[in-house]
């Protein structure tokens, strides 16, 4: 009877490890979809692309996932399209490079906020993010910040001239001097609304806005290319 008694508990104990054990197993694996990055990835690698990982550049091999830190530079014949599935895509245009500065997750829904700095050349951005769930997207320059509410805009940097532009083409981007960013007055601020646009040189804030003609929009080659490119298709090209 001792003897029954005893492999009992035994039992009892290894049961109640091992429904422990499990409920541990899947609290982690509950937390690690939480905290898992986004799939950023590099949708598009047109022309000549690299993409800088570890402090060394690479040739860029379309599809393959982006990190915060990776920079992606595109020769003079290229574009790069870089693609959060559901909230963004950026174009690269030619000669331009950009980094994703940071990834930062939001407190609702999961969605990262991601930071990209523009060294130089142009990029066109297609977001689609929503700010009242937590959700962010910025583009800096050396110039300038330029935060976004659901939009679509073209940021560009000088580095020889030491300005930047931002043009909007939809919705509304608030503009800072790089010297303002973290200065909670407003009045030092931008806000740049549709076919309107902004310079900032460096050490320096925005320029009041003024409009494009939309018909006639500055940088049509690339925004042409923009336009053409299928993401749904596979990542075609029609230009």
């Amino acid at each position: 009877m001792n003897n029954r008694k005893y492999i009992f508990i035994v039992l009892f104990f290894i049961l109640l490890v091992t429904f422990s054990c499990g409920c541990c197993n899947k609290n982690v694996a509950s937390n690690e979809v939480v905290s898992k990055e986004p799939s950023i990835i590099l949708k598009i690698a047109n022309g000549i692309v690299e993409v800088k990982v570890d402090g060394n550049f690479k040739a860029a091999v379309k599809g393959q996932n982006l990190a915060a830190g990776n920079v992606v530079k595109v020769g003079n014949d290229g574009l790069a399209v870089i693609q959060y599935p559901g909230k963004y895509e950026v174009f690269v245009d030619k000669n331009s490079e950009v980094s994703i500065k940071s990834i930062k997750p939001s407190k609702k829904k999961g969605f990262f906020g991601t930071v990209f700095h523009l060294f130089k050349g142009m990029i066109y951005s297609k977001v689609t993010i929503d700010t009242k769930q937590g959700d962010s997207y910025q583009v800096e320059t050396d110039h300038v910040v330029a935060g976004v509410h659901g939009t679509e805009f073209l940021v560009t940097a000088d580095p020889d001239n030491k300005e930047s532009a931002v043009y909007v083409e939809e919705g509304t981007v608030k503009t800072r001097g790089i010297l303002s960013r973290d200065d909670d007055i407003d009045d030092k601020a931008e806000m740049i609304d549709k076919y309107e646009m902004t310079t900032i040189k460096q050490d320096s804030v925005p320029l009041p806005p003024s409009s494009y003609n939309p018909a006639k929009p500055p940088f049509s080659t690339f925004w042409k290319k923009v336009e053409d490119v299928d993401i749904t298709n596979n990542g075609s090209q029609n230009y």
